[in-house]
């Protein structure tokens, strides 16, 4: 399968999938597990607090290690997580549950689209995000009844086919996903090359004819020196080096120029 389609297969059951698990979820926590107001204040911030914290160690691993790999285990500890959730009924579970999910989300976060960025041909990138994102809205959709009807079996039933079907796009991902246009060399070198020089190099430039050239690791101050510096040089009557030739530079000073106004 192109990267392209398993792109957009990606978007499209992972949309379907989380809209199973979710849709239902907050009247599940509140009549089958009986969670109070406080317990699910409570689990909401444990969520949001893992998802800050983890957002460093996983950015490392999809840039540094493999986005292929950190997309995978994304969506192994997101499913893992929902079945938590779903198959154990009780504050503590769904504290773990919440913990083991948004570790797995933070995981799938930026690197699912880093890799589409890579891997597609750069001509369709543009339009593989545009169609999953009209995909991704179509299998929210279809989640959303699909829980609705699944509600019916059960509150908890949603949530642990949608973590089943996470589990399955996960393996589905590990067998076909491939890393072909990608390196974690060149990503390195970028990090390296930003940490240690302050930021990717820039090119020299070139101030007009009759002007100094500087480049950008030299000082700001320095180059206002030199350009007061050659100001002053031409208005005493210096050769002109800029140009190339022996002509003299006259530059009228400014309080002359004023008074003839005047």
């Amino acid at each position: 399968m192109s990267p392209y389609r398993l792109y957009l297969l990606i978007c499209g059951l992972g949309s379907f999938a989380a809209k199973v698990a979710f849709t239902l979820n907050l009247v599940y926590q509140a009549t089958v597990v009986g969670l109070s107001p406080l317990q699910l204040v409570l689990v909401g911030t444990v969520m949001e607090g893992v998802c800050f914290v983890a957002q460093v160690p996983t950015g490392v691993i999809a840039d540094v290690v493999s986005r292929r790999l950190s997309v995978i285990v994304g969506y192994l500890l997101m499913g893992a997580g929902l079945l938590v959730w779903g198959l154990f009924p009780s504050f503590a579970a769904v504290l773990v549950a919440n913990v083991i999910w948004s570790i797995g989300a933070v995981c799938v976060d930026g690197a699912e689209e880093a890799w589409a960025a890579d891997e597609i041909e750069p001509g369709r990138v543009t339009t593989a995000f545009v169609r999953a994102g009209q995909v991704g809205q179509a299998g929210s959709l279809a989640g959303i009844l699909a829980a609705i009807g699944l509600g019916y079996a059960g509150l908890a039933v949603p949530i642990v086919v949608g973590g089943a079907l996470t589990l399955a796009l996960g393996v589905l991902v590990m067998v076909l996903m491939k890393e072909e246009r990608w390196t974690p060399t060149a990503t390195r070198n970028s990090m390296r090359r930003q940490v240690v020089a302050g930021g990717p190099p820039r090119r020299r430039r070139r101030q007009r004819r009759g002007g100094p050239t500087w480049s950008s690791s030299q000082s700001r101050s320095g180059q206002l020196f030199r350009k007061n510096s050659t100001t002053r040089s031409c208005a005493a009557g210096v050769p002109s080096q800029a140009a190339g030739s022996h002509s003299v530079q006259v530059v009228r000073p400014l309080w002359r120029r004023r008074s003839t106004r005047g």
